[in-house]
């Protein structure tokens, strides 16, 4: 379709999706040679407003001089679900898609004219216009849509609608930011001049229209609507051609007893290579729940193209699986994906999953759908097609078909203790994935399903599905399973971590063993015997599949220096899809993530709504959110960025984006960086720090802090905080609180998973600020903290008991700096490398 109406290829979800119009209106051999349409409504449909996809049409202009034609000319690139007798229409010259009412099909059945258009997603905006009925495409929406699933149809609708009506732009801003922790130049090219409309003029009007721009606009968003039509400004359409600037310049990218050997005191106590130092600071807590999944892209009005950036994010190249079965038949690949079905529906079989039945006279009968996924490893090479049934768990009704929903995961900080332990004992680290986890989970409601798609047996296409197992896309389905696995857990003899429920534990003797879930992927580490031990026993709980040890695990490098007794990790696969992402293969690496002086504040968000929209097309908060991801897995050296560039996501400016793609360019010029660990046996410590009243927009300070185990860092965070500190003392004074809950947590989670002792010693936290220091160990200054708030002054408890160790560690060497402030070049690396963050 794409080729032979000479479009690009970025209309290709409007090709599909009219495509999908088509096939219901085509007769069909397993319905008796009817069509869809007429299966779902007893009516053949009417199929004289069909037209050619692509075909030219022209729509009268809202607005117009009298010198300017009447109407333009645009492609038909498909129907209308949410207006009655329109259309879409895409503009070669504005290189966007809108909603047309009223138009008249060209004579011609083609447009030679070649549509030069980004390569990414079109805009589809509405216009609002009076048309004679040529269709009827209301009725077909709601059958698509509810062969879709139903809730998720509608809620789709309901979303499109709010797209075409210019809403949902920009979200509500809180304007704190998020806490990051481990846990070319020129005009448009090309265009129809059918018009009567010369380049120029289109060229010129939009920038007078830019010029006509009111800047002493109130500083909060605008709400409601904003004009329907207007062509994205020069800037972003550089952007969609995956062009960019930098540093001013115009670029277009390249396409291309103990256990043996452990004493507690060695870990929590010695800390022996930084002791001979002068006596001698999160990403934050909250970012904990993104664990070790990407965030999801939230769709804008970047549209179709965001989940091709969460593809991306995943290291899968763009449109690499089918998104439904009709997509995987016409796939070359199909016998491998139809053996695929077969095995998932004899694994579901296997499992007892379900019982066909007849459905009940009113029960909630939930959707399914078929997952395609092709599975790779570290060199992106596909190693299984993989197919997965999902049940359609939006339509899920609460208090009926579930209640409890929460399952947890093993905290990033928890994986990266277990490396560490692994490294500095030279323990084995096993990987292991149960097979099908989900199917496990033994269901406690009564819940209904559609047969999935194309699996029904002649005969008992009536029947439905009564689900008696957990299954994916079920929103108890993670509890469900997480239930059975701690059960069989608790049979091998493993105990739960109070720290970190997903982390289990066992000791023998001198022997240990300690285990980080993931939903169904596990880390195995500890003495070979008790490893060993329980590697063979969960095998007889579950199908499980045995990956030895680690190379790969959920997105991350893994690599074992036998030699140098080190482990180290990284995420180059993901860094290199946040570089194509963001269209920035060719350009030059950045020497630091941000810029020292560099000013980012609310001043430079839009506050106009041809602005905002503008910004809209930008996938600033997609990029934001992969790299939030690699910040909290594994680069702590851009924790910093990340958090100040988190905190305008609801309503970035041109500035904000401009400092995102420095912050790649940054990430692809250090790709080869690792996060070692076992590199000495300094054992746990930690590092913080604070900048003072460093926020632009609220004057609040910023605080961070590192812990590293072995010269490797374990957990780290970067914060701003929720008051106004007086002094920078204050500030030092709360940054020292926050880093302190974080070493309770350490050291309770080592105690857990090595051995108790490690609870009645002190953690070792280092600050650059004598006064915050002596403000901690004692309550001599009364008229300089009585405004303080009282959760602030856990610190002094904390040390009164003896959980925290001060010791005073000058700036110059102080790693939490990072965390606090942009960096020079040279001071940037010799503070990275302090937390194990290195070149090899």
């Amino acid at each position: 379709m794409l080729l032979d109406a000479n479009l690009p290829k970025s209309l290709w979800a409007h090709a599909y999706k009219h495509s999908i119009y088509l096939h219901n209106r085509m007769g069909q051999e397993g319905l008796g040679g009817k069509t869809p349409y007429e299966a779902r409504f007893g009516v053949p449909p009417d199929l004289r407003h069909l037209r050619p996809w692509g075909t030219p049409v022209w729509a009268r202009q809202d607005k117009f001089s009298k010198l300017d034609p009447k109407a333009k000319s645009g492609h038909f690139v498909g129907y209308s679900d949410n207006h009655r007798d329109a259309i879409h229409v895409y503009w070669p010259d504005k290189r966007n898609v809108t909603v047309v009412r009223s138009y008249i099909w060209s004579q011609t059945e083609s447009d030679e004219t070649d549509a030069d258009v980004p390569s990414e997603g079109a805009r589809v905006e509405e216009v609002e216009m009076d048309a004679p009925a040529e269709h009827n495409a209301q009725d077909v929406a709601q059958m698509e849509r509810e062969a879709d699933g139903g809730e998720e149809g509608r809620e789709r609708e309901r979303e499109e609608e709010r797209a075409e009506d210019g809403e949902g732009a920009h979200a509500d801003d809180n304007g704190e930011g998020a806490n990051v922790n481990d846990e070319g130049e020129g005009a448009a090219t090309g265009g129809n001049q059918g018009d009567g409309q010369g380049a120029e003029d289109v060229v010129e009007r939009g920038r007078a229209e830019e010029e006509d721009v009111v800047e002493q606009a109130p500083e909060t968003v605008p709400s409601g609507r904003g004009q329907r039509v207007r062509r994205p400004s020069e800037y972003v359409q550089r952007i969609q051609r995956g062009e960019g600037t930098i540093d001013g310049r115009h670029t277009r990218s390249n396409t291309r007893r103990y256990p043996r050997g452990i004493a507690p005191s060695d870990i929590m106590g010695a800390v022996a290579a930084l002791a001979s130092a002068e006596e001698a600071n999160s990403l934050g807590d909250d970012l904990d729940t993104y664990a070790w999944e990407p965030p999801a892209a939230e769709s804008q009005d970047w549209g179709m193209a965001a989940h091709v950036l969460v593809a991306q994010a995943a290291g899968d190249p763009i449109g690499s699986d089918p998104l439904s079965l009709r997509e995987a038949q016409a796939s070359p690949d199909w016998p491998q994906w139809e053996r695929a079905i077969e095995v998932e529906m004899e694994n579901l079989r296997a499992h007892g999953t379900y019982d066909l039945v007849v459905k009940p006279p009113g029960a909630h009968v939930i959707g399914s759908k078929l997952v395609f996924h092709r599975k790779r490893n570290a060199e992106g090479a596909v190693t299984q097609c993989k197919v997965r049934v999902v049940a359609q768990g939006f339509a899920q009704i609460p208090g009926i078909d579930f209640n409890e929903t929460f399952a947890p995961v093993a905290k990033p900080s928890s994986l990266r203790v277990m490396i560490a332990l692994a490294a500095r004992f030279g323990w084995p680290m096993i990987q292991l994935d149960v097979k099908s986890a989900y199917l496990n989970g033994d269901l406690d409601e009564e819940i209904y399903m559609r047969q999935p798609p194309g699996t029904a047996a002649a005969g008992e296409e009536h029947l439905v599905c009564r689900l008696k197992k957990s299954l994916y896309g079920l929103k108890q389905a993670g509890r469900a399973w997480y239930k059975t696995y701690r059960e069989a857990m608790s049979a091998l003899g493993m105990t739960r971590s109070e720290a970190d429920h997903a982390c289990f534990w066992q000791r023998d003797g001198e022997s240990l063993a300690m285990v980080g879930t993931i939903v169904d992927d596990m880390l195995v580490t500890g003495t070979p015997d008790l490893v060993e031990r329980f590697r063979g026993g969960i095998k007889t709980h579950f199908t499980v599949t045995d990956s030895g040890e680690v190379a790969w695990l959920l997105g991350i490098e893994v690599v074992r220096d036998k030699g140098a007794g080190t482990v180290r990790i990284a995420q180059r696969t993901a860094i290199d899809a946040i570089v194509r992402a963001l269209h920035l293969e060719g350009a030059k690496s950045a020497s630091t993530p941000i810029a020292v002086g560099g000013k980012l504040d609310r001043t430079q968000c839009p506050t106009t709504h041809e602005a905002i929209a503008d910004m809209a097309l930008i996938p600033y908060k997609q990029g934001v959110g992969m790299c939030m991801y690699v910040a909290v897995t594994s680069r702590p050296d851009i924790a910093h960025t990340v958090h100040r560039l988190a905190k305008y996501m609801a309503n970035p400016g041109r500035a904000h984006w401009e400092a995102l793609k420095r912050l790649v360019r940054y990430l692809a010029g250090t790709r080869e960086l690792w996060l070692v660990y076992g590199r000495d046996s300094s054992g746990l410590a930690g590092f913080t720090d604070a900048d003072w009243g460093t926020s632009d927009d609220t004057r609040h300070s910023v605080c961070g802090y590192v812990y590293n185990l072995d010269g490797g860092a374990i957990s780290w965070s970067a914060k701003q905080q929720n008051v106004v500190a007086l002094s920078s003392t204050e500030a030092e004074y709360i940054g020292i609180t926050h880093a302190a809950k974080e070493a309770i947590w350490l050291r309770t989670l080592l105690a857990d998973l090595v051995h108790p002792d490690f609870a009645t010693l002190a953690v070792r936290l280092y600050s650059d600020n004598k006064g915050a220091m002596d403000l901690a160990r004692n309550n001599a200054f009364h008229a300089r903290t009585k405004h303080i708030a009282i959760r602030y002054h856990f610190i002094r408890e904390a040390v009164e008991r003896g959980d925290i160790d001060l010791g005073y560690r000058r700036t110059e060497d102080m790693p939490a700096d990072i965390f606090t402030k942009p960096l020079s070049r040279v001071r940037l690396e010799h503070l990275r490398s302090l937390f194990g963050l290195l070149t090899l």
